[in-house]
């Protein structure tokens, strides 16, 4: 698509030596939340979040400012999702920031 083409122009990426079970993701709206994976129904779960993640990273009524935000927050509350059972008390306040 010709704004697939503007927003990749003059990009360059290179990834080196990783090793061994380095795991890496790139591009520009790329997203990685594997926090969520242990719990019941987590891996569904986190395709449901980078796909919510993708479609603020595209949204047409958002500003950049509030698309990145927007995106922000969505992460910290699906991290501390994650990590509730050890933490809830962060889980609490992403919810609240968010």
């Amino acid at each position: 698509m010709a704004g697939d083409e503007e927003s990749t122009a003059g990009k360059h990426y290179v990834i080196h030596d990783v090793g061994a079970g380095g795991r890496v993701i790139q591009g520009d709206h790329d997203t990685m939340i594997e926090s969520v994976q242990g719990l019941p129904g987590g891996i569904e779960l986190q395709r449901q979040l980078e796909e919510l993640l993708a479609r603020i990273a595209s949204a047409p009524d958002l500003d950049a400012d509030n698309r990145e935000l927007a995106g922000e927050k969505t992460r910290a509350v699906a991290e501390a999702r994650g990590k509730a059972s050890e933490s809830p008390e962060g889980l609490r306040r992403a919810l609240r920031a968010a």
